[in-house]
């Protein structure tokens, strides 16, 4: 697309790499800023995450029910 438009790149793999960079580093601050891990995966374009529980939830039997 920046090939597209005039914008003269040499290597486009190393140019998407250095624009990633950016991205998860300005995530990384919106992430220290906010505490919004929510809004962090949308800035990076991702998926919502899992809201399931996966913890164990394990508990110790009770006097005389062993």
């Amino acid at each position: 697309m920046l090939i597209n438009v005039g914008c003269p790149i040499d290597h486009a793999q190393a140019e998407i790499a250095r624009i990633r960079s950016r991205a998860f580093k300005a995530a990384v601050r919106l992430a220290d800023v906010t505490g919004d891990d929510a809004a962090v995966r949308e800035y990076l374009g991702l998926p919502k995450a899992l809201t399931t529980d996966f913890r164990c939830h394990l508990s110790r039997p009770t006097a005389g029910t062993e």
